[in-house]
């Protein structure tokens, strides 16, 4: 069912009028444009409120997705992103074309689905906003070849196997202190130079950050001090990296 746009227009002055009559009603939003022309948008604004709003780069049948029933009522997990955005910014809201208002759960949903699609090879950046989705599934942004910054927002628990899985270019990557759980090979190829994971992640599967060859600094978690451990995380890339480890 598509939802009618109705343009409520002044009659009072006839310029506003004419010039709300010239406004495309059709055109998709792009979260790295704003309404004020003297501001500048990119990625790393999505979460301050100023200029980018969660549900911007979530326009209403912009998504393919599907039902959570094991969590909430009108939880959803994003299963497709049907336009071509290079920055993407994910909020835990999303209205349908119905006006049905659903929960982010999770972005993606597993199985060698990738969330962006046709579009994976031009997405440049992703913020995942502080809320509720706690879930980035696995494959979900495999080879977006083109995707240089990452920020994942207070809320999500667990990322995937493979999830960001030969996205070569990746160079900034930034996680939450909610975050627990990050998957085999989830950022198997990426270019990071250092790398901050935070003292809440307790499980990091096999090859999380293998063939990371830029990688030079970590610090994270004091239980993954094992040589085994490591080694089985960064693959022999290990000796190369200037290791902190926090309680």
């Amino acid at each position: 069912m598509k939802k009618v746009i109705s343009l409520l227009l002044a009659t009072t002055f006839l310029m506003f009028a004419l010039a709300s009559c010239g406004d495309d009603t059709n055109k998709t939003t792009d979260p790295s444009v704003t309404t004020d022309p003297s501001v500048t948008t990119n990625a790393s604004d999505a979460t301050t409120g100023n200029v980018v709003t969660p549900s911007d780069s979530l326009t209403p049948g912009s998504i393919e997705f599907q039902p959570v029933t094991s969590a909430t009522d009108n939880a959803i997990a994003i299963e497709l992103y049907k336009e071509n955005v290079k920055n993407l910014v994910i909020g835990d809201t999303y209205t349908d074309t119905d006006g049905t208002v659903y929960t982010v759960y999770s972005v993606g949903v597993g199985a060698g689905y990738k969330v962006c699609g046709e579009y994976a090879y031009s997405l440049e950046s992703l913020v995942i906003n502080d809320g509720k989705i706690k879930k980035i599934e696995g494959y979900s942004f495999q080879f977006c070849t083109a995707l240089t910054a990452v920020k994942i927002g207070k809320g999500v628990e667990s990322i995937g196997d493979l999830a960001f899985f030969g996205c070569s270019a990746i160079e900034t990557l930034s996680f939450p202190d909610t975050l627990t759980t990050i998957g085999p090979a989830a950022f198997n190829g990426a270019a990071i130079k250092e790398l901050v994971i935070p003292s809440s992640v307790t499980t990091i599967g096999q090859e999380a950050f293998a063939n990371c060859k830029s990688l030079t600094k970590v610090t994270m978690p004091s239980s993954f001090n094992n040589e085994t451990t490591l080694k089985s995380i960064f693959l022999s890339n290990y000796k190369n990296i200037q290791f902190t480890f926090v309680d």
